[in-house]
């Protein structure tokens, strides 16, 4: 059968080329190598030519006659080989160097067409030829070992077939299998012809894709010319003869394809985003024969099990149709379970690859990662001042930015790391007050926020959680918390001391104020004068002073702070004086009004201490300044000369701040005697003088009591 191809296959390219002998067809054409020369070593003596190309009709031509000269410029051309009178081996081997010689693609150039003919002449005659520069014989030789040697080795190879030339190749129905060429000279060779509709070579593979069921299938190749030209040879009557190159005889390949419906099942267990292969030992998973709904048995479960890689394959199922069912179980590592079957079928539409040249379809069974999440409310306070305290509410703080970030290396539950510890995996701000994020790969990682809204402080102490796995059934583990922002704050602290003694009052009422007069605080001094008031929000307020304890003056004016900064604490001192007043005493003669000077005046506290002994001056007057508050009382002690002795003990009080408290007193005259009344008259007349006296004494006491 090979022979028949072979026969058509020369018949047919011979019609193609129909080159036939013709007398003086050919126009001889030397181009001469400048100073370079070919030396032969012929039996009678070492002969030195020229170094020139021929060409016959453009096209290249090689002596074949070392040795015989040439007279003419005009040959007649033949494809009759037995005018060479070489053996068919001979022949055959500068066919083959003529062919890989200069013409042969990337050879065009002067050393190829030497090593060509120096080859040519070497098979023909056997003898040593080699070529120098210049006429000296021993002079430098040219070396054209390299090129020599590419053209060997092209010759050597030219009927080497592919490596799968003569075997029987096994396909499943659906494969598209690859099949490389180990001797690797597929990408010489073209498909003839083939009983398969699909098949190609790609440059060193043969590609075979099996659609339709076939027996006794055959690829058949055949190897590439470079060229359509025939290889010719040209005489002259004694001039040497010369030959060009040519097609050479075609070289066939052929393989039989068996086809089979059977196919082995992998099963790849893949992260449904990434596709990765999980790389799980132990996952279980059972085969259904859909057509005997029946599972495929290999053990006392009809289970399969995937190894460290994450597959297993069965043993060759026949074709049909079946599902592929993961079974329920609880530990698949980060995985939810998937509980929908895959099916899949063994027929002629199957897509079938080859592992060892086994037909295998390749089943990626999905698993979904288990995921988590995390949501939070962004909390900020908003002061109200009011009945007098601030209360802090709650309010949510819309437009907060934080930078999500790795706590951890965090990996896939396939083992693709997927975030370096602490590498920013986003920025996010909150809408509403809240955030929520959902899908997260399960692992550690932190919220540090970056700014706040509504003058509120910056909390830079990361928020970090973390997502864990807790089994393969439920989903989305999120983690729920409350993140706070305060507002600036500081502390007011007043001190209340007594101006002149510098030492601290208490029970000093104060109220505290914004600047825009709401009051939100109202308190005394405590032991030590103070009243410290923490957590008031920056800004600017004031206070007032609104009691002060007994005997203090009251201040008051209004004294204005400001917080500027947060966790600052403002002082403010304030001092208090004691109320003071004036006691002007004032000391008049009963019928005429005048001052009395010289009246003995002694003033007391109500605890009956004395605090004065005065008399009064040319005024009459006595002036007391800075007494303090409090109730008093004074009485006379001496009466100026002439006067009676005013028996009344009279009260006063200093109530208010640099009140003026005026007291007058008046004093009678004693009574001169009159001569020569009874003795009985002036007893009688002293004693009616005491009980008027007496009277008007119980008279003024009563009113003064009213």
């Amino acid at each position: 059968m090979l022979k028949k191809i072979i026969i058509i296959i020369t018949t047919i390219l011979l019609m193609i080329n129909c080159v036939y002998a013709d007398i003086n067809d050919s126009k001889l054409v030397k181009n001469r190598y400048d100073n370079i020369y070919a030396v032969y070593d012929a039996p009678d003596r070492v002969h030195l030519y020229y170094a020139q190309k021929y060409t016959l009709n453009d096209i290249t031509a090689y002596c074949i006659e070392p040795g015989l000269g040439i007279d003419t410029d005009t040959y007649s051309s033949t494809t009759d080989w037995s005018l060479t009178n070489l053996d068919s081996d001979t022949i055959n081997a500068i066919r083959l160097i003529a062919y890989y010689g200069y013409d042969y693609p990337e050879h065009n150039t002067m050393k190829y067409y030497l090593a060509t003919q120096e080859l040519i002449w070497r098979k023909i005659a056997n003898r040593d030829v080699y070529w120098i520069e210049g006429t000296d014989k021993d002079g430098p030789r040219i070396n054209i070992d390299n090129e020599k040697n590419t053209i060997i080795e092209l010759v050597n190879e030219h009927t080497k077939v592919p490596s799968f030339d003569n075997k029987t190749i096994n396909l499943s129905l659906g494969e598209n299998k690859i099949i490389e060429d180990t001797n690797y000279v597929l990408n010489n060779y073209e498909i003839y012809s083939s009983d398969i509709s699909d098949v190609k070579i790609d440059d060193n593979k043969l590609v075979i894709n099996i659609t339709k069921p076939k027996k006794n299938a055959e690829v058949r190749l055949i190897k590439k010319n470079y060229t359509t030209k025939v290889a010719l040879i040209y005489y002259s009557g004694n001039n040497q003869k010369l030959i060009r190159s040519g097609i050479l005889d075609p070289v066939i390949a052929s393989s039989k394809v068996n086809i089979t419906m059977r196919s082995k099942i992998k099963v790849i267990k893949i992260d449904e985003v990434s596709k990765n292969t999980v790389k799980r030992k132990g996952i279980k998973f059972q085969i259904k024969n859909m057509d005997t709904n029946e599972y495929i048995c290999n053990n006392y479960e009809c289970t399969y099990e995937t190894e460290s890689d994450g597959t297993f394959t069965t043993d060759y199922l026949e074709q049909g149709n079946y599902q592929l069912e993961e079974v329920k179980q609880a530990e698949l590592y980060g995985y939810y379970w998937n509980k929908q079957p895959l099916s899949f079928s063994i027929n002629e539409n199957s897509d079938i690859k080859y592992e060892n040249n086994e037909p295998i379809i390749e089943l990626k069974f999905a698993n979904r990662q288990l995921t988590g999440g995390f949501s939070f409310k962004k909390v900020g306070e908003n002061p109200i001042f009011n009945d007098g305290k601030i209360i802090y509410e709650d309010v949510l703080l819309d437009g907060v930015v934080f930078k999500l970030y790795a706590n951890d290396d965090i990996y896939s539950a396939d083992g693709t790391l997927i975030y370096h510890n602490k590498e920013i995996i986003k920025e996010i701000t909150t809408e509403n007050g809240t955030y929520s994020q959902y899908g997260m790969y399960l692992g550690k990682y932190c919220l540090e926020e970056i700014s706040s809204v509504k003058n509120h402080i910056v909390n830079s102490n990361p928020r970090c959680f973390e997502l864990n796995y807790k089994d393969s059934f439920h989903d989305n583990y999120v983690t729920w918390f409350q993140l706070n922002n305060y507002l600036p704050k500081g502390n007011f602290e007043l001190t209340k001391l007594n101006i002149s003694t510098q030492g601290p009052i208490k029970d000093v009422k104060f109220a505290i104020y914004t600047e825009d007069n709401k009051l939100f605080y109202s308190g005394i001094t405590d032991e030590e004068g103070h009243i410290y008031l923490p957590n008031i929000p920056v800004g600017k307020y004031y206070y007032k002073e609104y009691a002060a304890p007994k005997g203090y003056a009251i201040n008051t004016e209004k004294m204005f702070f400001e917080i500027k900064e947060n966790g600052e604490t403002v002082k403010s001192t304030v001092t208090n004086k004691y109320i003071t007043g004036t006691f002007i005493f004032t000391k008049t003669d009963y019928s005429t009004n005048a001052p009395l000077s010289n009246t003995l005046i002694e003033i007391y506290n109500e605890d009956n201490e004395l605090l004065y002994s005065e008399r009064t001056n040319e005024e009459g007057k006595i002036v007391i300044n800075n007494l303090p508050y409090g109730k008093y009382y004074y009485k006379e002690i001496e009466a100026p000369e002439g006067y009676m002795l005013n028996p009344e003990t009279i009260s006063f009080e200093i109530k208010e701040d640099n009140e003026i408290v005026n007291a007058n007193m008046t004093n009678e005259k004693i009574p001169v005697p009159i001569t020569g009344l009874n003795e009985n008259y002036l007893v009688y007349g002293v004693c009616a003088f005491s009980i008027i006296l007496g009277a008007i004494s119980i008279i003024y006491d009563h009113q003064k009591k009213k």
